[in-house]
């Protein structure tokens, strides 16, 4: 049996704006020292995160700046600081 759902108006998603973020990180991962690989919790990062801790956390913007920056709307930047 194979099952189609279709949804009644065919409303798509507003696309994801382009987000502005200066460059990656150096390094792929961080670690404590002395601490073996197998025994370390990862957690992933995304760029744009990444970019947000950034920003106000290193840099000291406000988050309006650092929205601004990103151009990104106030909102959408609090919403991807508290994701990471």
């Amino acid at each position: 049996m194979f099952i189609i759902f279709v949804a009644e108006n065919n409303i798509m998603p507003r696309p994801k704006r382009q987000r502005r973020m200066s460059a990656p990180p150096r390094m792929k991962g961080f670690k404590p020292v002395g601490v073996p690989m197998s025994e370390v919790n990862q957690v992933q990062l995304h760029f744009e995160e990444y970019e947000a801790i950034v920003l106000t956390d290193y840099q000291r913007m406000s988050q309006a700046e650092a929205a601004e920056k990103m151009d990104v709307s106030r909102p959408t930047f609090t919403r991807i600081y508290d994701s990471a």
